[in-house]
């Protein structure tokens, strides 16, 4: 599962102050009858100061606590979070919320102290509204911080739910040449496909079972469509976290050009991946029912003869290329 899915909605300051200070305002302890007045306001007042105090430390403790480890992060995820959110960021701001939760006990613990020290109610109940307020105005300092961790948190949990056990299929080529088409075919028989919003990109994950054992396979439209010396830092940092998790790379080609890209650029690109990723990459030319015979012999030329010849929208040819990757996965794991 992603790791990011389970996290909470994260409120901003003024809602985790209000949801404080009302749930404050119904604490009544438990009290002997026989207690003096002072003694009785005192420990009404202190127990509402805890109140405030306890919950905003629990809570900023908990969003901590459910984002994962940055560390422990599998390479795909991490690469993906420093993408989306970077990783020095959130980890600077979850550890500013860990060490702000201390900071709301130590002003509560000064309050209780003077409220203690009360000689009357309504001393016993400045020092409390003292406290709300230095509360207060310390957690609406961090409403930054909480935005930033709530806007992490609904880019993070969006990301697919990849098994890095599980062999991966990674589909390339510029657009339109029919990667898509290719994942939801393949993904037929066992329909488990989702698109994921990664910066202006996306990604869209299947699943598929050939003899019994599950593929994941996995489109990245727009990510690998152009030369990778043209790609800015967050589109590199994109292809290497794909790396992680790629078994194989299926590239497509389309020789009848319908794609928009002529095959001279598709070529180059493929030319370009093939040097850029160390992982084996298997050749597909696709659309071959629409496409001119010398045009075809022009893709085999770079690709070679032994190139996976589709027309995905119809579903010719895809059992061939499940067969070949299925045969070359088993080879690896032997």
């Amino acid at each position: 599962m992603n790791p990011f899915m389970r996290i909470k909605p994260i409120q901003d300051a003024n809602k985790f102050i209000d949801m404080a200070f009302r749930r404050a305002s119904k604490v009544e302890p438990s009290l002997p009858q026989k207690l003096p007045p002072l003694l009785k306001a005192k420990r009404r007042e202190e127990a509402r100061v805890r109140k405030v105090a306890q919950f905003l430390h629990d809570r900023f403790n908990n969003i901590v606590k459910q984002f994962p480890k940055i560390n422990d992060l599998h390479p795909f995820y991490r690469d993906l979070t420093d993408v989306l959110v970077g990783v020095d960021e959130l980890k600077k701001y979850l550890a500013s919320l860990r060490g702000a939760a201390r900071v709301v006990m130590k002003i509560a613990n000064e309050h209780i102290r003077n409220i203690r020290r009360a000689t009357d109610p309504s001393e016993a109940a400045r020092e409390r509204r003292a406290a709300y307020g230095r509360i207060a105005s310390f957690v609406k300092k961090l409403n930054e911080r909480l935005i930033f961790l709530e806007e992490a948190r609904s880019k993070l949990r969006k990301l697919p739910s990849i098994d890095p056990d599980m062999p991966t299929i990674v589909v390339a080529g510029p657009p339109n040449v029919g990667k898509s088409t290719l994942v939801r075919v393949v993904s037929t028989a066992k329909p488990e496909i989702a698109t994921y919003p990664f910066t202006t990109k996306m990604l869209i994950l299947g699943h598929f079972k050939a003899d019994s054992k599950t593929y994941q396979i996995l489109d990245t439209p727009g990510l690998l469509d152009r030369p990778l010396s043209e790609r800015n830092q967050i589109e590199l940092q994109a292809i290497m976290a794909l790396r992680h998790v790629a078994n194989i790379i299926v590239f497509m080609v389309d020789p009848s050009e319908t794609c928009g890209y002529s095959l001279d650029m598709q070529l180059s690109i493929y030319e370009d991946i093939k040097k850029s990723f160390n992982v084996p990459i298997i050749p597909t030319i696709n659309k071959v029912d629409i496409s001119l015979p010398e045009m075809i012999e022009k893709a085999k030329r770079v690709v070679g003869d032994d190139a996976i010849e589709m027309a995905a929208i119809k579903g010719v040819g895809v059992s061939d290329l499940i067969e070949k990757f299925r045969s070359f996965l088993e080879r690896e794991s032997s």
